[in-house]
C-alpha cells in the first residue's frame, strides 16, 4: 500500500501508512522505504528532503539494500544550487563508496559545481584530485568547476591555465567556461581581457546568453567602462535577440551609479519595463553612499522598503549613508 501510494506522490497518506506498518511491529520493506523517499524527493520542499536523507540513513542502519538509483537520486535533490545540503551530498558519496558504487564524472561534478560556485579552491581541487586517483575521465563540466571558483575571486593565472588544458584535453568550451573566463577577468579589473574572450566567443559562433551579458556587463562595472557598458546594453536585445532581465538592469544602474551618474542611473530604474526589485536599489544605495547623495538615498531606501521592509542589507546601507553625512556635517562646523 505505501509503495503505491509513494509511487503516486501521495506522501501524507504514504507517510500515515508507512507509519501504522512501524506501529504494528512490521518492518518496512526495501520497496516501502524506497517508495517514501521518492515521494519525498519528487515533492522537493525542504522538509521533505531532510526526511528523504533521515529515511536513507534509516535504510542504511537496518542493513536494507539501498540501490544505486535511489541514491543518484537523493544526490541530485541534495546538490541544489543554494548548497544547503552540500554537507549531507559529501556524506552521501562516501557512504555510496563504502557500498560499493562507483562515483562517476556526473556525481563528483554536482558536488564540485556548489564548492566552485563558493570559491572553494581548496575543495575543488581535492576532488578533482581524487577524481584523478580513480581515473575517472575529466569533462568541461568538472574544469567548469575550476573556473568558477576562479570567477569568485579573480584568480586570472588559475583560469587561464584551466583553460589551456580545456583546449589541450580536446574539450569543446560551453557558455559556462566563456562565462566564468569572463567574469575571473572582470574580477580581476581586466576589462580588456574579459571583452576579449567575449568577442572570441562570437568569433567561434557561441551565442551568448544572459549569464554571459550579466558577466560582461559587470566586468565593466568593475572598471566603469560606460560607454562599452551602456553599447552592449542596447545591443542585447537589438542585435542578439535576447531578452533584457531585472539582472541585466541592475548591471546598469550599478556602472551608471558607480561612475557618479547617479540621475542616470536612477531614470533607467523609472523607465525599466520590469519591476525593480531589492537588488536594484541596493545598487542605487551603493552608489549614494559612495557619492555621498543622502536625499537620492533616501528615496531608495523608501522603495526599497515598500518591497521588504525586514530587509537587513538596506538598513546597512541607509546607517553607512546617514554615518557619512553626520561625519562631512561635523567636519563642516
Amino acid at each position: 500500500m505505501a509503495y503505491i501510494l509513494g509511487r503516486n506522490n501521495k506522501i501524507s497518506r504514504c507517510q500515515d501508512v508507512f507509519d501504522e506498518i512501524v506501529r504494528n511491529g512490521i518492518f518496512p520493506s526495501q520497496a516501502v522505504f524506497t517508495a517514501l523517499i521518492k515521494a519525498y524527493l519528487q515533492e522537493g520542499d525542504k522538509k521533505y528532503i531532510d526526511n528523504a536523507w533521515k529515511l536513507y540513513n534509516q535504510m542504511l542502519q537496518l542493513g536494507l539494500t539501498v540501490s544505486l538509483n535511489l541514491s543518484e537520486t537523493l544526490l541530485k535533490s541534495l546538490t541544489c544550487p543554494s548548497g544547503q545540503w552540500l554537507r549531507e551530498a559529501e556524506e552521501l558519496l562516501e557512504k555510496m563508496k563504502d557500498l560499493g558504487y562507483k562515483i562517476n564524472e556526473e556525481m563528483y561534478t554536482s558536488v564540485l559545481e556548489i564548492h566552485g560556485k563558493k570559491g572553494d579552491h581548496y575543495k575543488v581541487d581535492s576532488i578533482i584530485s581524487e577524481m584523478d586517483e580513480e581515473y575517472v575521465e575529466k569533462d568541461v563540466n568538472i574544469l567548469n568547476a575550476v573556473l568558477a571558483a576562479c570567477a569568485k575571486d579573480g584568480n586570472t593565472r588559475k583560469a587561464e591555465e584551466t583553460w589551456e588544458e580545456i583546449i589541450e584535453l580536446g574539450l569543446k568550451p560551453n557558455w559556462r567556461t566563456y562565462a566564468y573566463l569572463i567574469q575571473a577577468y572582470g574580477k580581476a579589473s581586466l576589462p580588456n581581457n574579459a571583452w576579449r574572450i567575449f568577442e572570441k566567443m562570437k568569433v567561434e559562433g557561441r551565442k551568448p546568453d544572459f549569464i554571459t551579458f550579466v558577466s560582461i556587463l559587470n566586468a565593466c562595472n568593475q572598471s566603469l567602462l560606460i560607454d562599452k557598458g551602456h553599447s552592449l546594453f542596447e545591443s542585447i536585445k537589438e542585435d542578439y535577440d535576447t531578452m533584457l532581465t531585472i539582472e541585466h538592469h541592475t548591471c546598469m544602474v550599478g556602472l551608471l551609479g558607480q561612475a557618479g551618474h547617479l540621475e542616470s542611473a536612477l531614470e533607467m530604474v523609472k523607465e525599466m519595463p520590469l519591476w525593480p526589485d531589492t537588488g536594484v536599489w541596493h545598487c542605487l544605495l551603493d552608489a549614494c553612499s559612495k557619492w555621498g547623495n543622502f536625499e537620492l538615498g533616501k528615496t531608495a531606501f523608501e522603495k526599497a522598503m515598500q518591497l521588504d521592509d525586514k530587509d537587513a542589507a538596506s538598513y546597512l546601507r541607509i546607517l553607512r549613508i546617514y554615518a557619512d553625512a553626520e561625519f562631512f556635517q561635523k567636519g563642516a562646523t
